[in-house]
């Protein structure tokens, strides 16, 4: 619709995925009171794909906590890390994929069948006033390897 004259949009917008997945990482983590930054911590994504009993087992504690203070710190890191990695997942189920995205998936999940393998490939004849030349070229498919071989000729 476009908007009235006020400039204001009269549809419903639906809220943006990561603000409502921030917003009940920070609700959990308002939860465990003084061990907050460890469960907001846990909260955190992890680019390697670790465990979360593995990353919590690497934890660095600030130099004042004791025993005990890190087996609850710990604790609350170990709690709010699964929480979490629960909470992506039940939102990356309610992911809705555009056209584009599930055309590229589409021809990612067919086998790509090659059908071209030249036996020879590219002749050509490359003249250098310096003695060097570099040529960037893709290659074709082959069924075992490609084989290069240069010849240079030079007349002294």
């Amino acid at each position: 619709k476009t908007s009235s004259t006020e400039g204001v949009c009269s549809d419903l917008v639906r809220p943006k995925r990561s603000v409502d997945l921030a917003q009940k990482f920070e609700q959990m983590a308002k939860s465990f009171g003084l061990y907050q930054h460890c469960c907001t911590s846990g909260t955190e994504s992890s680019p390697m794909l670790e465990t979360c009993k593995h990353r919590s087992e690497r934890l660095s504690f600030p130099p004042n906590f004791d025993i005990s203070q890190k087996k609850r710190c710990a604790y609350a890191f170990l709690k709010c890390c699964v929480q979490a990695m629960k909470l992506r997942q039940e939102n990356d189920n309610r992911i809705i994929l555009s056209r584009t995205a599930i055309d590229f998936l589409l021809d990612a999940m067919q086998p790509q069948i090659r059908s071209y393998f030249p036996e020879s490939w590219l002749w050509e004849e490359h003249t250098s006033k310096s003695g060097s030349v570099s040529i960037t070229k893709i290659i074709p498919d082959s069924l075992t390897i490609w084989e290069l071989k240069a010849v240079g000729v030079f007349s002294e």
